[in-house]
């Protein structure tokens, strides 16, 4: 993917980026990363407009929604991130999958998104919809090269949360926090994962498997940025 400079200022957006210098994300800031394309998973956006009409776009609730999420390429607590603009790929931006609260919601119980690198870290922009505490919400899972897989669970309130927690669960740091169409504080998180394949660097990376574990919690994944391996 080519990355794009953010066509805001980190002084114009609503809300906060993590980190110490965060802001819109140089072609020299990606050096030694790489952003996972996620464009065609990508099933919902972060507006809505009609709540349970099983069409538009974040998790279905009408303008309860992440509407106020910046788009482009950020610098977030250090990485460079690409937040899809929907009006640019399809009318969706981000991976919304199935949870508990309504099973008729259109959504999948798990996406596969090609990879193809070797990366010696990857790093999730995620959330959750009805999040509840020390409840498994999804798993990525690492599919290398030469069959080896590797889980990496994602449980409400240790590395994400509900999306209108104020709280940052201690396995991940706040990637961005503002308002939401209804809310006058939404937030997203920014969790990283150091691989653990026994060949290291020289493992290449397949695929990244994104499954639900059908609980209460509605996964969303935003954004992932490997870090390459040398």
């Amino acid at each position: 993917m080519t990355p794009r400079i953010a066509e805001v200022t980190a002084g114009t957006i609503r809300g906060t980026l993590g980190g110490e210098a965060p802001g819109p994300a140089r072609p020299a800031d990606w050096t030694g990363f790489v952003a996972i394309d996620l464009a065609k998973q990508t099933n919902r956006c972060f507006t809505d407009d009609t709540a349970g009409d099983q069409k538009g776009g974040w998790t279905d609730e009408g303008q309860n929604d992440m509407r106020y999420l910046p788009l482009g390429d950020w610098v977030i607590n250090g990485v460079p991130f690409h937040i899809l603009d929907p009006t640019e790929n399809r009318g969706t931006s981000c991976i919304v999958l199935k949870g508990g609260v309504d099973p008729n919601l259109p959504f999948p119980d798990k996406v596969s998104i090609p990879v193809n690198q070797r990366l010696s870290k990857i790093h999730f922009i995620h959330t959750a919809g009805w999040g509840s505490k020390n409840t498994a919400a999804f798993r990525y899972i690492l599919h290398y090269r030469d069959g080896l897989t590797e889980e990496v669970p994602v449980v409400c309130s240790k590395n994400v949360d509900n999306w209108w927690s104020r709280k940052d669960p201690p396995g991940a740091t706040m990637a961005w926090s503002g308002p939401g169409g209804m809310a006058p504080q939404v937030r997203v998180w920014h969790m990283t994962h150091t691989t653990n394949h026994p060949k290291g660097a020289q493992a290449r990376l397949d695929r990244i498997e994104v499954v639900s574990e059908k609980q209460k919690p509605v996964p969303v994944v935003i954004s992932i940025t490997g870090s390459l391996a040398n």
